[in-house]
């Protein structure tokens, strides 16, 4: 596949959170921002807890075939411009907490820094699960726990 057509595919466009990927730099933090788009769209469409799971697994799912069609494709596993798992993580990561500018910061700031430095168990999922299934897991193992760290977080500063 030519690079132009990579980019006019719809995996591609997905797998990029619709270009942001191909952004200079740090293609992940902008991939964040991506998340932050989702979840807004989420918390604006549906107030229910119930929603908001179902639409993120189904993101998950997607997210899990495309990143593994995508990086076959490419012959790089988790290439940077493949943000879509950073898409899902963050949505994970703000499950359930106030939708105020404090608390969308706060998971992206914590969301990022897990992100990057993966502590444990973020590492081994890194280094031993090379699929699209991985790449989908250790972000949303970054979220999980970021989210139950907002979480705590809230309860003490309610």
């Amino acid at each position: 596949m030519t690079e132009n057509t990579k980019k006019n595919n719809w995996m591609y466009w997905i797998a990029t959170c619709f270009g942001l990927g191909y952004l200079p730099a740090v293609p992940g933090t902008w991939g964040t921002f991506g998340g932050i788009a989702l979840y807004l769209l989420l918390i604006v469409i549906s107030s229910s807890s119930l929603f908001y799971i179902l639409a993120v697994l189904i993101a998950f799912i997607i997210g899990c075939w495309i990143c593994e069609k995508v990086a076959q494709d490419m012959k790089v596993y988790d290439h940077g411009s493949v943000v879509w798992d950073e898409v899902v993580g963050y949505c994970i990561s703000m499950f359930a907490l106030p939708h105020t500018f404090f608390w969308i910061t706060a998971g992206f700031i914590l969301f990022r820094i897990f992100d990057i430095i993966k502590p444990w168990p973020i590492v081994l999922v890194d280094e031993k699960m090379k699929s699209g299934f991985g790449m989908m897991l250790d972000d949303v193992l970054a979220g999980i726990e970021v989210c139950f760290i907002l979480h705590i977080l809230h309860v003490f500063i309610r």
